[in-house]
């Protein structure tokens, strides 16, 4: 657990270790869903969580997606060492191949974790442009009825004439 002030009220609260790596680590916290469902990450205890998966692979994950992060209280290794109880000495070492410069690039594991995260990014990704398009649509519809509406508002008490201009600008805005 670690504790931090509220931003607005500034009292004292209590959060779990995995939510101070969510805010560090902000990649992890947008993957943390498709981690957990695969089985990835399993939850052993109140905050405490465990990678089930090889330990290369938890810290060829966390260098991945904190390339960008710096400024770590702790370091960078820090905050993944409360959450899943693996030394950062150790996740160091792992992260930069042991010292080993036979070893692959990536762990056999992190290009699995690697292929299930970017895919789920993907369809996120894919899902938001679809809602964006689908609200962009929507907003059309209604300023399209708006239009239509006091069009036929205008028309109600006109003559024949301007029904049918009417007619053919409705006919315009619906093509």
């Amino acid at each position: 657990m670690w504790i931090t002030e509220h931003p607005i009220t500034g009292e004292k609260i209590e959060l779990e270790d995995i939510s101070h790596c969510f805010m560090l680590f902000p990649l992890f916290h947008f993957d943390f869903n498709i981690l957990f469902s695969e089985g990835i990450i399993k939850r052993t205890d109140l905050d405490l969580y465990e990678w089930t998966k090889s330990k290369t692979s938890l810290a060829e994950y966390f260098k991945w997606i904190g390339k960008k992060e710096c400024d770590i209280p702790g370091g960078f290794w820090a905050p993944i060492e409360k959450v899943f109880k693996i030394n950062r000495r150790m996740l160091s070492k792992l992260a930069s191949g042991n010292g080993n410069g036979s070893k692959p690039d990536e762990s056999k594991d992190f290009i699995k974790i690697k292929g299930l995260v970017v895919q789920y990014r993907e369809e996120i990704r894919q899902k938001e442009e679809e809602a964006k398009r689908l609200n962009e649509e929507q907003a059309k519809l209604q300023k399209n009825f708006k239009a239509i509406n006091k069009l036929i508002e205008k028309a109600e008490h006109g003559d024949i004439e301007m029904l049918r201009a009417t007619k053919e600008k409705i006919k315009e805005i619906l093509s």
